[in-house]
């Protein structure tokens, strides 16, 4: 807290302030539990309307940052008001957060498809107005409600650690919640009304407190501290300048280490709960070190000592943080696996940053009627160096480094801020010189040992959970998009997950490329066909060699994937054939932009439909929206990834069939031409080669047994282990099974039903062993 005379002890009014601050600290507990909800759901429905590429995550992040950092600016600076009641200002700002939050997914619906197809700039900000508006609300509790404390205690510190806590706590609680049962049982407008009734529950409390209250003798203000002498104001406004540069730098490192975190913890899981689960466990460390330091503010607390326990803090999440994720690396590749182990170690490791923050507002902050402003200020100082972190780190930096060159660099940024704080924090000599050798010590270590305690990371972070012991990658694409890996067998993961294999071969069809292949089966002369997603380029170079087909638009989110595909020559002349279009893009978005395009054939290998957002490109609307593109007779073929709700939806929306795990839909009934299959394959010629040689026996026997394989199904009958099945079989077979929708995101947070019978069948009747999905 900024100058000597706050290290005098003030006596407390009582158990009735004891009391109070117990009231507050529970209600902004509850607090903190829609904020969250809020964050995960808008920036949802957000990636549902604007795409979900790096662009639109690093704008809502920011977003949502800014608002709360402009609003601690506005609460700080209405704490000021001397005849302002705090508590019926914080009441009131909970219930208008509550209107907006009730109707707020309606209004990022209408807004996004009123926006759709302004200009990048304009587009990104209504987004940004569509979050910064109910942020700014949000954001401008904390200092309202630190200046009520501070009012009652006297004490900065002691009031930011004991609401910086609570609120932190309420948040992860939030998280852990909607992982576990909020987000798969009520959809998204059913868990967006539970956040606004709890907003209405805490907003009514505080203005039913702030009522019961009228009338009695408001607790004193606190004093300023007596500025007779014009050093010890010059000492408190540098103290204020140095906290609020200091919380700047502490947000860009920590938010830093939290994208690179959650890449790394959702490359290992792959499911939507990973990004909950990582903030959840963040949050909920960061609460526990405010709750471990509070226990300093119980005594005076003077300023070295508080540059002291500041400057060791930071330290040790610097030096933590940078250890994180090679031994979780570690951790993954034993019996103990990755999951448990990650997330302790990052409860761990924001438990030591979580304590820098109370001490630094209680080393800048004087604790007189300027405390909600002053707190306002580092406040809104650790938003603007988070939002850098969300923009240095998540959209440059993850272009141009390594995972391992983004940890060591924020580790060093951290010891050497560790290092200035206690070198030029006022501390003697016999106790800065120990944490300035240390900091020069790691800083010095970090990089020179990077490379060897990233070696190999992420094989070993994927072992045991989706690679086999002794599997090694050969290629790795490390870009702000995700993380591509290949391994020795051409075996490709995008972001941690098998994404197909770089093999045109028909005879060979590890990754039953039957499907792709088969498109003639539906449709007579598909002339003009469009993919969402290139990934190992085998499907696109399948289509772009069908010998109808005049014009393949391909539509990819990661250009990384280009990369890939440009060092195996077996896919790579896809990139200079002619009739090839590469747009890089969100598919869905891209799709809803684009309404004059029209495709004979929609092709779509679409990703596991467990994994994050894949809902965007599998619900109702989408597959709505994915039908608006067809021209008359035009099919759509998708994966299913296995899932029974998927294919329920798909069945119930279009006629059709499913193909494996795939499904073949239509706006019009599908007629199944095995002959014309038949003549389409025997003309198939890819890299100048024919796909079957038939001057070869096996092959001219395997042109025979894949056209026996894909032979019309019987209609309405439910035929689970065969290749081909009629869309009323589907539905037969599926009754009961909820549809997915934007709304419920169907099984992305709880995956239970996958029908994997087709797919293993038809391997063994090809007689292949296949990873494909």
């Amino acid at each position: 807290m900024s100058t000597a005379a706050q290290t005098e002890t003030v006596s407390a009014p009582g158990q009735e302030v004891d009391a109070g601050s117990r009231a507050v600290a529970v209600v902004f507990f509850v607090s903190g539990m829609p904020a969250l909800i809020y964050q995960l759901l808008w920036q949802r429905a957000l990636f549902t309307m604007f795409g979900i590429n790096i662009e639109a995550v690093t704008l809502v992040v920011a977003g949502f940052l800014l608002g709360l950092g402009f609003g601690s600016l506005a609460g700080g600076r209405l704490s000021r008001a001397p005849r302002l009641d705090l508590l019926a200002t914080f009441g009131a700002i909970e219930l208008t957060v509550a209107a907006y939050g009730v109707f707020s997914l309606r209004i990022i619906t209408w807004v996004g498809a009123h926006s759709l197809h302004l200009p990048t700039v304009a587009l990104a900000l209504v987004t940004l107005a569509l979050l910064f508006v109910p942020t700014l609300f949000m954001g401008s509790t904390l200092p309202l409600l630190a200046a009520y404390l501070v009012r009652r205690s006297h004490n900065v510190g002691q009031s930011v650690g004991l609401l910086y806590c609570v609120n932190t706590v309420g948040s992860a609680t939030a998280c852990l919640l909607s992982v576990v049962f909020v987000m798969d049982r009520f959809g998204m407008q059913g868990t967006v009304t539970l956040a606004a009734a709890i907003n209405l529950m805490v907003g009514g409390s505080a203005l039913g407190e702030a009522w019961r209250r009228r009338g009695r003798a408001p607790h004193p203000a606190a004093t300023p501290v007596p500025d007779a002498l014009s050093g010890a104001q010059r000492r408190a406004r540098s103290e204020l300048c140095f906290a609020i540069l200091l919380a700047g730098l502490l947000g860009y490192v920590s938010l830093s280490y939290e994208i690179v975190w959650f890449r790394a913890f959702s490359l290992a899981s792959n499911g939507s709960p990973a990004f909950a689960l990582v903030l959840g466990v963040y949050l909920a460390g960061v609460a526990n070190g405010a709750l471990r330091v509070r226990a300093r503010f119980r005594q005076p607390l003077e300023q070295a000592q508080c540059t002291f326990l500041i400057a060791l803090s930071i330290l040790g999440a610097s030096i933590l943080g940078f250890f994180l994720l090679p031994l979780a690396a570690l951790s993954a590749a034993s019996a103990l696996g990755y999951f448990w182990p990650m997330l302790l170690m990052i409860f761990a490791q924001t438990t030591l940053g979580g304590m820098a923050f109370p001490l630094i507002c209680h080393y800048g902050v004087s604790p007189d009627d300027k405390a909600g402003a002053g707190v306002s200020l580092i406040y809104l100082a650790n938003i603007l160096g988070s939002v850098a972190g969300t923009l240095a780190t998540g959209f440059l930096l993850m272009d141009m480094l390594s995972i391992a060159g983004i940890s060591a660099l924020l580790g060093m940024a951290g010891v050497a801020l560790a290092g200035a704080v206690a070198v030029k924090g006022g501390l003697p000599r016999r106790r800065w010189q120990p944490i300035a050798a240390g900091a020069l010590i790691a800083g010095l270590a970090m990089p020179a040992s990077a490379g060897i305690l990233f070696d190999g990371f992420y094989h070993r972070l994927l072992t045991n959970s989706r690679l086999a012991p002794g599997t090694h990658f050969r290629n790795t694409v490390e870009n702000r998009d995700g993380v591509i890996n290949v391994d020795e067998a051409l075996n490709v993961y995008g972001s941690g997950m098998y994404d197909g294999r770089i093999a045109v071969d028909l005879m060979h069809d590890e990754n039953l490329l039957i499907r792709p292949f088969s498109l003639s089966l539906f449709h007579p002369d598909p002339k003009q066909v469009l993919m969402i997603g290139l990934a190992t380029g085998a499907w696109a170079q399948v289509i772009a060699n069908h010998p109808q087909v005049k014009h393949l638009t391909i539509v990819e989110i990661n250009p990384g994937y280009l990369e890939i595909v440009r060092q195996y020559p077996v896919v790579a002349s896809l990139l200079h054939d002619p009739k090839v279009e590469i747009v890089i893009d969100d598919g869905r978005r891209w799709l809803s932009r684009h309404p004059e395009r029209k495709f004979d054939a929609i092709i779509q290998n679409t990703t596991w439909f467990f994994r994050p957002n894949v809902t965007n490109l599998l619900s109702e609307a989408y597959l709505r929206l994915t039908a608006a593109h067809l021209r008359d007779g035009g099919v759509f073929l998708y994966n299913t990834t296995g899932s029974l709700r998927v294919q329920r939806t798909g069945c119930a929306l279009f006629p059709g069939v499913r193909l494996i795990n795939n499904l073949v839909l239509s706006t019009t009934p599908i007629t199944l031409d095995p002959n014309r299959l038949r003549r389409t394959l025997a003309a198939y010629r890819i890299n100048g080669s024919p796909v079957l040689d038939f001057n070869r026996p096996d092959e001219r026997a395997r042109l025979d047994q894949i056209v026996s394989l894909l032979a019309p199904p019987p209609l309405g009958e439910a035929r689970p282990d065969a290749a081909i099945e009629d869309c009323g079989g589907v539905l037969a077979r599926t009754k009961g099974l909820a549809k997915v929708t934007d709304d419920n995101m169907g099984e992305e947070w709880s995956h239970l039903a996958i029908a994997d019978q087709p797919l293993r069948r038809v391997q063994q009747l090809l007689g292949i062993a296949s990873k494909a999905h």
